[in-house]
Order: structure tokens, then C-alpha cells, then sequence
């Protein structure tokens, strides 16, 4: 007979906010409920009910889309939350929020066995030059203690990717410690979208660190062979009106498309008009570890996909499902851009076989995965 454990399940953000950044989330609570466990979700102010989860909320409603006060109420969540499980005795703690120091508090205080899931590294990242040299030199202070003391306290580290699995092998974290469970994407979300349209698209969150820019750099070369090509920027950002000022700069703003903050349903109207899908990313070693959601959004959607060649997005992009590029290189973004315009047949054997390479990465097995992941702590 399986032991039936208590399990504390630690995330940020509401549940219904976990879910475009980890859609398994919920999937897995549910699956945990269903096997019988007693399950306890600590976040910020939850609405949302799941059948059979103990809400232990931190009292204060979270507003992701404003800055200010996602900042102050996380740092409030990481003084918060170690008293959350204080006491408890929790057989494990799930922390599928990667937010720095928390979880080692958290460690400290339910005295259990704890899990942690990440993929940026937020002491690493933090160090790159577009940040003041105040933060950068925190952030050092905190990657030291994070690789010295607190990652080997935990008793398992979720990884989203091989590439930071060997990364943290590296800092002398522990190999039996780290399991690679990637990112995922809810397949039904985008079932009913396949690429239709002609246009080129970009979309997600638009910051230093996703150097959109590299797309926009790239569109007056290609316009100089294909002069009615249109392209779609859709999402918000502190960096869309620098993003719209070059476009006016470059003279092209009657081929591009700024769309602003989309919902869901207005965001997949969007992909469908696509027929090529272009990930982002800055140079700097945070970055090679991991993929953005909006690659396996225009994947499972059939688009022709352009990634930047970082570690973790060569581990599954092949040439046969996708194309990569040089990190920042326009140039070369551009030339891939044409071989696909140029090649029709090749463009849409990438978008099939994109479909087809998306389903291992479908929420119900990665929610089975991190399941055995917590039952096996």
C-alpha cells in the first residue's frame, strides 16, 4: 500500500497566475489530491478553488502586471512564507517558485524533506551589465551563498534543462540532488490553432534580457528582398516603446505590428495569423538554460520556429523541428528568416514536425513527472 503523505505545495503567484509560467501546476495538485495525498497550497490571495487542496494563503492580492508591487510583495513572501510551514510537519514541500532565499528558509523551518524547481538563476542573472552596479553586487553576494550552503541543503533540485543540470555539477552541487524535468505547455490550450496566416511573429514579455530588438534589427534586410513581409510584436513590457521608437527610426513601422497586452484567446488569434515564430533572448550565462514558453506556444501552433542557439534550446531543437540562430546576431536571424521565406517546402516540415516534438512536453507528463519527483523525496 502507498504511503499517503503531507505535502506542502509553496508557489508566489496564484494558482490561475502559476499557469503561464508552469502549466502542470494545477495538473499536479490535482493529481496529488487523487493518489491521496493531504495537499496544502501556500500562496499570495487565492480565489481559486482546487477540489481537495487546503488553501493557506498569505494575505495580500497579488498584481503581477504591476512592477512595484510585485516587488515588495515578494519580498514580503520570502519573509513570510518559512512561518507558513513552521511547525507543520510536512512529510515534503514542493517549492515551484525559484525565487532566491525563500526556499532555503523554508528548508530550515518545516525541517522535511524540500524540493526546489527552477530555471532562471536569479544570482547569476542579476549580474548581467543592464542591471545599476548596486544590484549586481548583490546578486554575487547571493550567488555565492546560493552554490557554497543553501542549494546542497535541499534534498532535490528540479531542473528545467540538461545544460543547467551540468551547470550546477559544475558549482559542486550534487548530482543526486538534481533531476531535469522541462518546461511544458498545455496542449489543449493551442489544439485548436494551426498557422494559417503570412505574417512573422514575436511575442511575450518585452524586457532587456528578451533583446527584441534582434528581431527588429533584422527587418529592414529582409524587407529589402521581400518588401511586404508584416511582422507582429505582441505583448508588454518596459521595453515596447523603445522597441516602437526604433521601428520608427528604422522606417519600417508600416511593416511591424505592435499589439500591446493581449489576453489569452486575443494572443492565439494572433499566433494563428503567423506562419513563422521567433524566440528571443540577451547574451549572458543565465540565459543558456533555458526556453521560453512562447517556443513551445508557436511549436505546438505549427509555426516555423527561430530560436537562439543557447544550451537548453539546442537540446531540442534539431533542424528538423526548428531553426537556431547566433544569440543577438541579426544578421544571421535575418539569413534563417530568408531561407524559410525562400523555401516554402522547408518551412512547413518545420512546422509539422514541430507539432510533432511538442508532445513530450505536454503538462500531463510533466506533472506526472514532478508527481514521482515529490513522492520519491
Amino acid at each position: 500500500m502507498e504511503r499517503k503523505l503531507k505535502v506542502c505545495v509553496i508557489h508566489r503567484y496564484p494558482a490561475k497566475e502559476v499557469l503561464g509560467t508552469n502549466p502542470s501546476f494545477v495538473k499536479l495538485l490535482e493529481d496529488l489530491v487523487e493518489k491521496g495525498h493531504d495537499v496544502s497550497l501556500v500562496t499570495l490571495k487565492d480565489d481559486q478553488k482546487i477540489n481537495g487542496v487546503k488553501l493557506d494563503p498569505i494575505n495580500l492580492k497579488f498584481h503581477r502586471d504591476k512592477s512595484l508591487d510585485k516587488v515588495w510583495k515578494s519580498l514580503l513572501f520570502t519573509f513570510i512564507v518559512p512561518f507558513k510551514v513552521l511547525g507543520k510537519k510536512y512529510d515534503v514541500i514542493y517549492c515551484d517558485d525559484n525565487q532566491p532565499i525563500y526556499w532555503y528558509f523554508v528548508k530550515k523551518f518545516g525541517r522535511t524533506k524540500t524540493l526546489l524547481r527552477i530555471g532562471d538563476l536569479w544570482g547569476l542573472f542579476l549580474q548581467e551589465k543592464q542591471f545599476p552596479i548596486y544590484v549586481r553586487s548583490l546578486a554575487k553576494i547571493l550567488y555565492f551563498f546560493e552554490r557554497k550552503i543553501m542549494w546542497n541543503s535541499l534534498d532535490n533540485i528540479l531542473v528545467l534543462s540538461n545544460a543547467l543540470k551540468k551547470h550546477m555539477m559544475n558549482l559542486g552541487i550534487k548530482e543526486n540532488k538534481l533531476k531535469v524535468i522541462t518546461e511544458c505547455i498545455n496542449l489543449e490550450d493551442f489544439k485548436d490553432i494551426k498557422s494559417e496566416g503570412d505574417k512573422i511573429i514575436n511575442h511575450g514579455f518585452f524586457h532587456q534580457y528578451k533583446k527584441s530588438e534582434t528581431v527588429m534589427n533584422a527587418i529592414p534586410i529582409i524587407l529589402k528582398e521581400f518588401p511586404k513581409e508584416k511582422f507582429i510584436f505582441a505583448g508588454d513590457g518596459p521595453e515596447l516603446n523603445n522597441l516602437k521608437k526604433l521601428a520608427k527610426d528604422l522606417k519600417i513601422e508600416n511593416n511591424v505590428e505592435f499589439t500591446g497586452w493581449l489576453n489569452f484567446k486575443e494572443l492565439k488569434n494572433k499566433i494563428k495569423e503567423s506562419k513563422i515564430g521567433i524566440a528571443t533572448r540577451s547574451k549572458g550565462r543565465a540565459n543558456d538554460f533555458v526556453v521560453t514558453s512562447s517556443l513551445l506556444q508557436d511549436m505546438t501552433s505549427g509555426l516555423a520556429v527561430l530560436a537562439p542557439n543557447s544550451e537548453a534550446t539546442k537540446e531540442f531543437i534539431n533542424g528538423k523541428n526548428g531553426l537556431t540562430y547566433e544569440i543577438e546576431d541579426f544578421n544571421d536571424l535575418a539569413k534563417k528568416i530568408m531561407l524559410l521565406l525562400n523555401n516554402r517546402k522547408l518551412l512547413k516540415e518545420l512546422g509539422t514536425n514541430a507539432m510533432e516534438s511538442v508532445e513530450v512536453y505536454s503538462k500531463n507528463i510533466i506533472a506526472k513527472q514532478l508527481l514521482e519527483a515529490i513522492e520519491n523525496a
